[in-house]
C-alpha cells in the first residue's frame, strides 16, 4: 500500500516514525522568506501548506504583493517536484490570518487562489492544489460554513481538493461523538469534533468527487500527556464516516508535532502511544467506491460546441428527446474542456449515488463547450428529469440577478438548436420552475430571457446556404448566389465547374440522405471560410462541396 491510502499522519515534519509509511506529513512554509524546508526525507505523503505569511502578515498576500505570492507558489512547486498535494493559505475567516488586520473576503481568497494554483499547475500540472481550511466555530467574518459555502462555490471549477479542520471542546474522548450544537443563531451546527461533517455536508453536489484532507484535529484544550483514547477514537470516527459516505476523508492530521504552542505531542509519550495504537488499526480511505462508468449514447469527453454538433450527426443522442429542460448550477463557471471534464464526472456520480438515477440524459454548458454525463434510457423519477426523452441543460452559474451571456450564451443557443435538428419530433423548451414553482432554479434573470432564448434558438436553425437558394430560376443563379454570399464577385458562368462536375450532369457525385442534408449547417458556415461551389441541382436537394476539393466523398447535399 502506498502512504497515502492511510488517513494517519501529523501536522509538521519530525514525528513520521510513529506511523511511517502510513500517512501524511503537512509542512507549512511562509513564502514571504525563500528558505524553504520542503518535504520530510520520510516515505509519507506530503501536504504543503502554501502561507503568505503568519500574524500579522496575513496567510494571504496583501493585494500589491499578490503577484509575488503565486509566482513564488510556482517557485517551490518547481523547487521540490516530489510535492503533489498543496493547499494555499490557512483559516482565512479568521483575523489572526488577516493581512495587516484586513479582511479577507471569499472573493479575495478565491481570487488569490486561482493566481496561484495556476502558477503551481504550470510547474506541476499533475499537483492536486486545495482550498484552505475555514477556521471552525468562527464568526469574525460571518457565518463560518456559509464563508466555506461561498468560496467552494467561487472555486468550483478551480479546485482540485478540499481541506478542513476540526476540534473537540475537551480532552474527554466522549466529546468526539458529541452532537451538541452552537448557540442561537447558529444552532444548526455542530459544537464539537462533529463540526467536521458540517463541512462535509456543505460541499456542492458538484464537488462531492474531490478529495477532502483534514489537515488539523485536535482537542483545542492543550495536550496533556495521557493516553486515554482521545486520538484512536478520533481516527475511529474519521474511519466511520469514511465507510458511510461517499465522498472520502483521506487524511486526519493530528496537531501538532513541532513545539511552536501548547498543542505540541514531541515529548508527550502516552499522547504519542494512543496515536500508534490507532495507527495499528490500519485505516485507509475508501478507493474501491464502484464507478459510475459511462452508458450507451455517450458522446465522449467534454468538447466544444461545434465538435458536439458533428457528434450528433453520428450519433442517437438527440433523436428521442422532446424536451429540453434549463437549470442553472448554482456553482462557478469553468473556463477550460479538462475542468468540464471533471465536474461532468461529479455531477454524473451525484445524480447516480446521491439521486440514485440509473440514466438520464443530461448535461453542462460552460462558457468553453458541452459535458455530457450520464445517458439514454432513465425511467421517470422524480420531477421527471430522468427519461430518455428529456435533455436536462445546467448552464454552469448562477442567474438569480444576472443571466448568461456572451460565449456561454450563444454555447447554449447552438447546443438547443443542434439537439432540435437532430430530433426526430418537435423538442420544446422547458424550466426547472415549470415543474417546481417555488425552485430558485434556474434563477428570475435567466427565466426573463427564456422567450429571447427560444427566438434566438429557432433563428439559428435556417441554414444559410438554403436562405440564399430560396427560389433560384437556375442552378447557374444558385452558384451565383452562393459565390457572392462569400464575397466571389464577377462570377462567369460554367467557368468554376470541374470535369467531374460536368460527366453525367454531375449525378455521379454521392447522394446523402435527407437527414444528413438537415445536418450540415454548421458545416457550411465553417466550409464558407473557403470557396462553396454548387455542382448539381436536384428536385428536392442541392449538392455542394468546397472549391478545389472535388472527390465526391467531398460532396454534401442541402434540402432544397
Amino acid at each position: 500500500m502506498a502512504a497515502s491510502d492511510y488517513i494517519y499522519g501529523l501536522h509538521d515534519r519530525g514525528g513520521e516514525h510513529l506511523y511511517q509509511g502510513r500517512g501524511y506529513t503537512l509542512v507549512s512554509e511562509e513564502l514571504r522568506h525563500t528558505d524553504w524546508q520542503g518535504p520530510p526525507s520520510a516515505d509519507t505523503e506530503t501536504i504543503a501548506r502554501l502561507n503568505w505569511g503568519y500574524y500579522p502578515n496575513g496567510t494571504i498576500a496583501p493585494d500589491d504583493q499578490m503577484g509575488t505570492f503565486a509566482t513564488r507558489c510556482g517557485e517551490y512547486a518547481r523547487r521540490f517536484p516530489l510535492v503533489n498535494i498543496y493547499t494555499i493559505g490557512n483559516e482565512a475567516n479568521k483575523r489572526s490570518e488577516w493581512p495587516n488586520g484586513k479582511a479577507i473576503t471569499p472573493l479575495d481568497y478565491a481570487e488569490c487562489f486561482v493566481l496561484c494554483r495556476d502558477a503551481i499547475k504550470r510547474a506541476n500540472p499533475n499537483a492536486i492544489v486545495c482550498m484552505g481550511a475555514v477556521a471552525p466555530w468562527n464568526i469574525e467574518s460571518g457565518d463560518c460554513i456559509r464563508y466555506f459555502e461561498q468560496v467552494l462555490t467561487l472555486l468550483a471549477g478551480d479546485l482540485d481538493g478540499i481541506t478542513i479542520h476540526a476540534y473537540a471542546r475537551t480532552p474527554n474522548p466522549a466529546d468526539i461523538t458529541s452532537e451538541a450544537r452552537w448557540a442561537a443563531p447558529y444552532g444548526h451546527w455542530h459544537a464539537g469534533f462533529r463540526c467536521y461533517q458540517d463541512f462535509m455536508r456543505a460541499i456542492p453536489e458538484s464537488l462531492r468527487h474531490l478529495p477532502v484532507y483534514l489537515t488539523e484535529m485536535n482537542q483545542n484544550a492543550a495536550w496533556v500527556d495521557v493516553d486515554n483514547g482521545w486520538v484512536s477514537t478520533a481516527y475511529d470516527e474519521i474511519n466511520r464516516w469514511n465507510q458511510e459516505n461517499a465522498q472520502q476523508i483521506r487524511c486526519a492530521l493530528l496537531y501538532r508535532w513541532l513545539k511552536h504552542d501548547q498543542w505540541a505531542i514531541d515529548g508527550k509519550g502516552r499522547v504519542q502511544a494512543d496515536f500508534r495504537r490507532a495507527v495499528e488499526r490500519g485505516y485507509q480511505w475508501r478507493q474501491n467506491i464502484p464507478s459510475t462508468g459511462r452508458m450507451a449514447g455517450y458522446l465522449g469527453h467534454a468538447m466544444t460546441v461545434a465538435a458536439f454538433d458533428e457528434k450528433l450527426a453520428a450519433s442517437d443522442f438527440a433523436k428521442e428527446i422532446t424536451e429540453i429542460i434549463l437549470h442553472h448550477s448554482a456553482t462557478r463557471d469553468c473556463d477550460s474542456l479538462p475542468v468540464l471534464d471533471r465536474m461532468m464526472d461529479s455531477w454524473e456520480y451525484y445524480w447516480r449515488t446521491t439521486l440514485g438515477w440509473t440514466e438520464g440524459v443530461c448535461g453542462l454548458i460552460s462558457q468553453c463547450g458541452f459535458g455530457q454525463f450520464m445517458a439514454l434510457g432513465a425511467p421517470n423519477r422524480g420531477a421527471g428529469f430522468a427519461s430518455k426523452t428529456r435533455l436536462n441543460l445546467e448552464v454552469l452559474g448562477t442567474f438569480t440577478t444576472i443571466p448568461p451571456t456572451g460565449t456561454q450564451w450563444a454555447n447554449l443557443v447552438q447546443v438547443c438548436a443542434a439537439i432540435k435538428r437532430h430530433a426526430q419530433h418537435d423538442v420544446t423548451i422547458t424550466t426547472h420552475r415549470d415543474y417546481n414553482p417555488s425552485t430558485q432554479c434556474p434563477g428570475d434573470a435567466f427565466l426573463a430571457k427564456v422567450p429571447q432564448l427560444i427566438q434566438e434558438i429557432e433563428a439559428s436553425m435556417v441554414d444559410p446556404l438554403i436562405g440564399y437558394l430560396e427560389s433560384p430560376d437556375t442552378i447557374e443563379e444558385a452558384r451565383r448566389i452562393a459565390y457572392e454570399a462569400v464575397g466571389i464577385t464577377g462570377y462567369i458562368k460554367g467557368s468554376a465547374l470541374t470535369k467531374a462536375a460536368r460527366e453525367d450532369g454531375g449525378h455521379h457525385f454521392w447522394r446523402y440522405g435527407a437527414g444528413v442534408g438537415r445536418a450540415i449547417s454548421n458545416e457550411c458556415k465553417r466550409a464558407w471560410k473557403d470557396r462553396i461551389l454548387i455542382v448539381q441541382g436536384f428536385e428536392d436537394a442541392i449538392a455542394y462541396c468546397v472549391e478545389g476539393h472535388y472527390d465526391p466523398s467531398q460532396v454534401r447535399l442541402v434540402d432544397w
